[in-house]
């Protein structure tokens, strides 16, 4: 795996905290390999339950229109949840794509796509996007409204 400059950084300067308080306690601190393997399985671990909320849900939606449903130990399934939960998202985020691209279920040429492969891959900020209601400006509201007032004022019943 590949890390930029700037996470290279991050975790030297997280290795020399480490080794400052484990030194300032007398022992001797872990070499670097050994202290990343165990950070990495220890940052892991913190999203599984998340990631099983995420896949439980989307079996529930898939069941509600009959389709089987995705397994929670598929490999894919929880890398690309756990990508996206590193990235900043949250819970409520994936739940809201699942709500929005549901749609797909219910036609025969889009439900092939309903898939975590799809759904939770690169265009995932887009589909979340789609969530958002459109924003109504104010005055827009107001010019109607005193539209139609005039209307009904100048009308002959």
């Amino acid at each position: 795996m590949m890390y930029s400059r700037k996470e290279l950084i991050e975790w030297a300067s997280i290795y020399a905290t480490y080794c400052y308080s484990v030194r300032a306690n007398q022992m001797l601190p872990m070499d670097f390999e050994e202290f990343f393997e165990k950070k990495q399985v220890t940052e892991n671990k913190k999203y599984e339950a998340l990631i099983d909320e995420v896949i439980e849900h989307l079996n529930t939606t898939c069941k509600t229109y009959g389709k089987r449903g995705f397994q929670k130990k598929a490999k894919k399934t929880r890398s690309l949840i756990r990508t996206k939960l590193k990235e900043g998202f949250h819970e409520y985020d994936f739940f809201d794509v699942i709500k929005v691209k549901s749609a797909w279920l219910g036609d025969k040429a889009m439900h092939k796509y309903f898939r975590p492969t799809t759904l939770f891959g690169n265009k995932f900020e887009d589909y979340l996007n789609e969530t958002t209601e459109p924003y109504i400006e104010e005055n827009d509201t107001e010019d109607k409204y005193a539209e139609a007032i005039r209307r009904a004022a100048t009308d002959n019943y």
